[in-house]
């Protein structure tokens, strides 16, 4: 949609764009999907509406091993472009223009669930309550819901504060609507506060911003990944580096681009960049790999850190002090994360390529970490005192 079109649409009435929207749902084929049954346990969990890098469906599945709790994730259609996988996948047009599907939604959820777990400040309700965030979450706890909210990264990461903390920035000159962008992040700050809920953050970066958030760990399912390893790490003569630009901005794809071409050109490294791959093929690659680069702008560490972790592979990337010191207080571990800035990595990958042993052992201490750090024990142990109201 043309930045014209869009604005004639937001300009429309409710009304109006309810109806178009769901003449478009009906011309593509969108249909309600049936809701999912939820077994009759004491704690009946909801995590909607996101799906991040799968997550929900992760965390969900974590405290599922608990016999007092069944969970669920549900997602719009829009925020699971890369189909991980749902409990409950509604098309976006329905979740935003069907008043019949949000009234039923509202009564569903109500009548099945005892806590929602909301994803990003997005809107749990799709177009109800006029898309209002903070009048969706009083509406399910008006209904007895217990609710929490969970941030996920771009959607509370201030950019006026990151830059004054990352000198690489994204947001210092790789994003033109910065302020945008800035206004945004203010919107869903001041969510959290007016909703004033229990909040947890997926990474220990965004505590900078949400201070009084409780860490949820992310959950990667290390048997997959370690599985996948079938090679030893740096046997190979040529190191092979990959690098995954799902969020290229974010991670500095396009600044290191040049440097690991030359290094790639040269001999020293054999790079791969993957895109448009399925998540459910990437273990494979990973486990081709000797060294994953992950990011060097923001400085912290996600979802295909996590994962390369588990596969036991030297994973390199820029993660600030301070989240290196939480890690290290919190989990008894030093992040097995090797440093580098895009000026550093150069070098970085030639000291790899130069003392392959020191770097085996910082590989093989990625699957302890991911185990410690990002198991389901880790992501349950922080919902867990929020489900059973001892927290």
């Amino acid at each position: 949609m043309t930045g014209i079109a869009s604005r004639m649409w937001q300009a429309s009435p409710r009304w109006a764009r309810d109806v178009a929207g769901m003449l478009q749902a009906r011309r593509v084929g969108d249909v309600v999907p049936e809701f999912p049954a939820v077994e009759r346990r004491e704690i009946r969990l909801l995590i909607a509406p996101a799906n991040f890098a799968g997550q929900a469906a992760q965390w969900a599945g974590a405290v599922r091993r608990d016999p007092r709790v069944a969970a669920i994730n549900m997602v719009t259609g829009t925020a699971n472009l890369f189909g991980f996988p749902a409990d409950y996948v509604v098309p976006n047009r329905i979740s935003a223009h069907s008043r019949a599907w949000q009234r039923r939604f509202l009564d569903e959820a109500s009548a099945t669930f005892t806590h929602v777990l909301v994803e990003a400040e997005l809107r749990p309700l799709g177009g109800a309550y006029r898309g209002s965030v903070v009048a969706q979450v009083r509406a399910l706890m008006e209904r007895g819901l217990k609710v929490a909210m969970v941030a996920h990264g771009t959607d509370v990461r201030l950019p006026s504060r990151h830059v004054r903390d990352e000198p690489d920035s994204p947001y210092a000159k790789d994003w033109p609507d910065v302020g945008l962008v800035e206004q945004g992040v203010l919107h869903n700050l001041a969510i959290l506060r007016e909703l004033s809920l229990p909040t947890f953050v997926s990474t220990p970066g965004l505590l900078a911003d949400v201070p009084d958030a409780t860490l949820l760990p992310l959950r990667v399912d290390a048997e997959v990944w370690r599985t996948a390893a079938v090679r030893p790490v740096l046997d190979a003569a040529v190191p092979r580096v990959v690098h995954v630009p799902s969020a290229g901005r974010v991670k500095g794809t396009h600044r290191i681009a040049d440097a690991m071409a030359s290094m790639h050109g040269n001999g020293e490294i054999h790079f791969s960049q993957v895109s448009g791959v399925a998540h459910a093929r990437m273990p494979e690659y990973y486990g081709e790999a000797d060294v994953v680069l992950d990011q060097f702008l923001i400085g912290d560490y996600g979802v295909a850190a996590c994962e390369a972790m588990a596969a036991g592979r030297v994973v390199v990337g820029h993660v600030s002090a301070d989240v290196r010191r939480y890690v290290e207080r919190e989990f008894g571990m030093t992040l097995p994360i090797v440093e580098a800035t895009v000026a550093s990595l150069p070098d970085v990958l030639r000291d790899i390529k130069t003392n392959r042993d020191s770097y085996r052992d910082v590989a093989a201490a990625g699957p302890r970490y991911v185990e410690r750090a990002h198991s389901s024990d880790a992501s349950s142990s922080a919902l867990m005192p929020w489900l059973t109201g001892l927290g």
